[in-house]
């Protein structure tokens, strides 16, 4: 039965229900507007970099290097830059290149850029003559066009909201009318030196992975074998710089099209090495397809050309990953190209995904294809902060990897051929470590060394197993050394294998060294116990300083700066001149941050590294130091000089062009050991392509180039300021550089001499060597006179050294002074502390090597040599020791060195100093 309603109770109940609607709605939207402020909805963006550029929309990271004139795009997930046209990148000398990449507001990119090139040749570019940014409701691009003789080329960066992990990148190059032929386009996918490690998803061989050819090594056979059709590319960032990061580098598709617009598919080839992987297309279909060319193939690529009116395009995309591993980035691959079902099972899927536990959180898993030690490596992947692990393959029959620190590995062989789309892993126990509770509270460099059987421990390594030819190529962190500065920051525990080490703890040259030994068991909580190094020697006048360090900044090195900071606090250091590639770092935040103002300063400056040949400098210019350079973030490479394509005297008159003074450091003027590199100027000249020849004057024909004037400036390449005569722990290098700096000195060319660790990872020891510099007040740290402190070190009043301290007077004058008379006794004092050995004193005139003797260096005593001087000359002073006991279990592969800088006489004391000239001339 029914019941009616009243009209009255109607209405009245239709009120409430609106009342009610009312409610409801405005609660709703109230909760709406307070979720959308929140988190307002993402938004698509692009266009040029200027100062009223929002925050917001700019990437950050340590390798982020956009600035003022370059181009940006988002889509509120990823961010990205490209560079402006009027901007260099670092293997071409143009802009329009992809540089940055990473997550919005994470400040994660650790992206160093896609450069490309053309014909297989740095030489061949298309220069980008115009940037456009263009955004619609789908899509956020950057749109770059240029042109050559016959041919255009157009490039588009695109970030949208369908895939927002996703940037796309697509280029068509047309022929429009006959000219210069044209067979091959290639992106450099940049990570210099490992600094990204990079791993080649392929399914073919003992070149996949994270196993790589070296460049410098290889035999043609063997990069010719290791040329293959890469699914992707996985680089893998560096822990410790901030948010985890990957990238993955994939080709979607290569097509040449016709004069009736037929497509035809070509190829995509990948080589890749320990600077850069190479990700090559023809203009023509391959011969035959296959996923390793072979060196028949790759030579047929020399061969072809983009007839008239014809066109190609290819089209990658980079994905972004929040996790520093590759499976987070292979999965999507491996399920995307091993197709959606096994067509023999409706119900087995054509990919498994592997799941796991493990017993230690900070391990890796290495997957490869059975069959031994050339299986292809197939993936990487990391547990989460449980020890959880996932990873996607095909199906196969693999050999997992597990490793972790403390050399503990575990193998495990699977058969994954028919098993469930999903297959689960019992626990993977990886064995117990040794726990060691570090001293706190007193800088110090702790130095681990392994007795009998036990092997060195090795702390910070990445785990990637990257090799070059077989053989490992470490990371930036990867040490067996702990450092500490006396802060909270310090880390306060390491993990060991169980064993017997030897123990040293160290504080630079001017300390003590304490040793101790070690016992640890599986699973044993233990205390280092280690007396903290003594102050043996004040050094009143004197300050030490590295004039050459890098760090995240750089391009090739992926070393937290906070890393580097304490190692150089740990080693005594108290001046650190930060000298990023092509880049401004500084360290006086994050000095004033950590509280350490009272025992280290720091200079800002640049090295100046050109690495593209071009017809005005056909041999690139070397790399140089200049200090200090102004730390401008708001610029490009935050200020940095744009220096590519320069000779040596150009980019002298743009360091002489900015404001203040600043020092031109020429830096490792001789490599020996590297052939046809463009790191080492006197090896080359930039425009000879020769060597410099020290035994024949300046204006002979191998060397006159170096004082040929600039017609504008009257610049010459030879006006820098002073030179590297020691580089890191290469004696070898140093001896010759040593005779070169003799060489300039003795034509009239004073140039003072460093000593400089250009370190880029833990595992070379920061200040070390150094260079001690002459100032007043060199104590008082926090009122550092970093003026007075340049002009000192330009003019030479200072030594460098590996060890011994050292002192050298003649007659009041020291190293960088001008004595005046043709009489004078040289007094030399050398104080080494227990372990520095130090048994030879050389003194050289003119060059030449003058006297050497047996000193004893426990002995503390000065001594004293009587001089006679017939012209105007200079002396140096050298001490040397073996590299044996405490001092090699320290500083390995170094040797207790030190060096004077020049004292300059004025024998006919007319008020000048004049060269005396080549030796024997």
């Amino acid at each position: 039965m029914s019941q009616s309603v009243s009209p009255t109770r109607q209405a009245l109940l239709a009120t409430i229900r609106a009342l009610l609607g009312l409610w409801v709605a405005a609660v709703s939207t109230t909760g709406a507007l307070a979720s959308a402020q929140a988190a307002e909805p993402p938004e698509l963006h692009a266009g040029r970099i200027t100062a009223d550029t929002p925050d917001a929309v700019r990437i950050r990271g340590t390798d982020a290097i956009a600035g003022l004139g370059d181009w940006y795009l988002t889509n509120g997930t990823l961010c990205a830059a490209v560079l402006g046209n009027q901007h260099s990148g670092i293997l071409i000398t143009a802009g329009g290149n992809l540089v940055d990449l990473g997550h919005c507001g994470r400040a994660d990119d650790q992206f160093i850029g896609i450069e490309p090139m053309w014909n297989l040749n740095r030489d061949e570019m298309f220069r980008i003559e115009q940037i456009e940014a263009e955004v619609d409701s789908e899509r956020a691009q950057i749109v770059t066009r240029a042109s050559e003789p016959g041919l255009s080329l157009t490039t588009r960066y695109i970030l949208d909201f369908a895939q927002p992990d996703r940037l796309t990148i697509h280029s068509r190059i047309e022929r429009n009318e006959k000219g210069p032929r044209f067979f091959a386009m290639a992106d450099m996918l940049l990570h210099a030196v490992s600094s990204l490690r990079n791993f080649i998803i392929n399914d073919g061989g003992r070149f996949s992975g994270f196993r790589h050819v070296n460049r410098e090594e290889s035999r043609y056979l063997d990069i010719a074998s290791s040329i293959r059709t890469a699914d992707g590319v996985v680089l893998v960032g560096s822990e410790g710089q901030g948010p985890e990061i990957a990238y993955l580098y994939r080709p979607i598709k290569g097509v040449a099209i016709d004069r009736m617009g037929k497509t035809r598919p070509i190829d995509h080839y990948a080589v890749a090495f320990s600077s850069v992987t190479l990700n090559n297309w023809g203009t023509e279909p391959s011969w035959r397809s296959t996923r390793n060319p072979g060196l028949m193939q790759a030579l047929r690529l020399v061969s072809m050309d983009l007839p008239v009116g014809e066109s190609v395009e290819f089209e990658r995309e980079v994905r972004v990953s929040k996790r520093t591993d590759v499976a987070s980035l292979s999965d999507r691959v491996y399920l995307e190209t091993a197709g959606a079902l096994d067509p023999t099972s409706e119900q087995v899927s054509a990919t498994v995904r592997v799941v796991g536990k493990l017993d230690d959180p900070a391990a890796r898993i290495h997957v490869f294809r059975a069959g031994g030690d050339a299986t292809s490596h197939i993936t990487m992947a990391r547990p989460d902060a449980s020890g959880a692990f996932s990873f996607r393959v095909p199906r196969g029959r693999y050999r997992l990897e597990f490793v972790a620190d403390a050399g503990r590995r575990v193998i495990r062989e699977l058969d994954l051929l028919n098993t469930p789309k999903e297959f689960t892993l019992e626990t993977i126990a990886l064995g117990p470590v040794a726990y060691v509770t570090l001293p706190t509270g007193t800088p110090m460099h702790l130095v681990f060394r392994g007795m009998g059987e036990t092997p060195d421990p090795v702390f910070g390594d990445d785990l990637s197993g990257l090799t070059l030819k077989g053989k490992l190529k470490p990371n930036s962190q990867r040490t067996r050394d702990v450092h500490l500065a006396g802060i909270d920051a310090d880390p306060t525990q390491v993990r060991l294998a169980p064993g017997q080490y030897r123990v040293y703890a160290t504080r630079g040259p001017e300390f003590s060294l304490s040793k101790t030994t070690l016992s640890v068991k599986p699973g044993e909580h233990a205390t280092l116990e280690i007396d903290a190094p003594l102050r043996l020697f004040e050094t009143p006048g004197w300050i030490s300083a590295d004039f050459h360090v890098h760090a995240a900044p750089s391009f090739d090195s992926t070393l937290p700066q906070i890393e580097q900071l304490r190692a150089f606090v740990s080693e005594g250091g108290e001046v650190l001149v930060s000298t990023e590639h092509d880049i401004i770092g500084e360290y006086a935040s994050l000095i004033r941050e950590l509280g350490l103002g009272d025992r280290v300063t720091t200079i800002s400056g640049l090295e100046v590294t050109t690495v593209s040949p071009t017809p005005n400098n056909p041999h690139t210019t070397g790399h140089i130091n200049l200090y200090p350079v102004p730390y401008r973030p708001e610029l490009n490479r935050s200020g940095a000089l744009q220096d590519e394509g320069l000779r040596l005297r150009e980019i002298i008159a743009l360091a002489h062009a900015l404001p203040g003074e600043r020092i031109v450091q020429l830096n490792h003027p001789r490599e020996p050991r590297r052939k046809a590199e463009h790191g080492a100027f006197l090896d080359h000249l930039s425009v000879m392509g020769r060597p410099y020849d020290r035994e024949r004057p300046l204006d002979a024909p191998a060397n006159r180039t170096l004082i040929e004037a600039d017609a504008e400036t009257g610049l010459r390449d030879l006006d820098f300021d002073a030179m590297e005569i020691m580089n890191g722990e290469r004696v070898d290098d140093y001896r010759l550089v040593l005779r070169d700096w003799f060489s300039f000195l003795s034509q009239g060319h004073r140039l003072a001499g460093m000593a400089n660790s250009d370190t880029h990872m833990l595992g070379r020891i920061v200040s070390v060597p150094r260079n001690y510099v002459r100032i007043a007040k060199a104590e008082d740290l926090e009122n550092f006179d970093s003026g007075a402190f340049i002009e000192s070190a330009r003019r030479g009043h200072l030594y460098g050294t590996t060890g011994p301290l050292l002192e050298v007077d003649l007659a009041g004058a020291g190293p960088g002074d001008r004595f005046s008379g043709n009489r004078a006794t040289l007094r030399v004092s050398v104080r080494v502390a227990p372990w520095v050995p130090v048994d030879t004193l050389r003194i050289y005139l003119n060059g030449a090597l003058h006297s050497e003797h047996t000193i004893d260096g426990s002995s503390l005593e000065t001594l004293e040599f009587e001089f006679e001087f017939e012209r105007d000359s200079y002396l140096v002073v050298e001490v040397e020791g073996p590299p044996t006991g405490d001092y090699a279990a320290v500083l390995a592969s170094f040797t207790p060195l030190a060096f004077s800088n020049p004292i300059y006489i004025d024998a006919d004391e007319d008020g000048q100093w004049s060269p005396p000239g080549l030796i024997g001339r």
